[in-house]
């Protein structure tokens, strides 16, 4: 089975920032009729995913063919 490639990675991205949107507008718990409250989702949570997510496509971008890399360049003085 392969990994998670950099396509999937975007979309979970796309998916918890649409997650995000929908909190933000409905709230993240309501109230019934018969004084129920339920809730939604938990806005903290998916925050942590978005995070966790745009890390995963950085590391998949960095790690790609044709990425540039960063290399330390170390100067001796003659």
């Amino acid at each position: 089975m392969p990994g998670i490639t950099l396509a999937i990675a975007a979309a979970k991205v796309d998916t918890w920032l649409a997650a995000e949107d929908a909190v933000c507008r409905l709230g993240q718990s309501f109230t019934t009729d018969t004084g129920r409250t339920l809730t939604r989702a938990d806005l903290a949570d998916i925050r942590d995913q978005i995070k966790f997510w745009q890390g995963y496509v950085e590391r998949l971008q960095a790690t790609a063919p044709g990425a540039r890399r960063q290399r330390p360049v170390i100067v001796y003085d003659a």
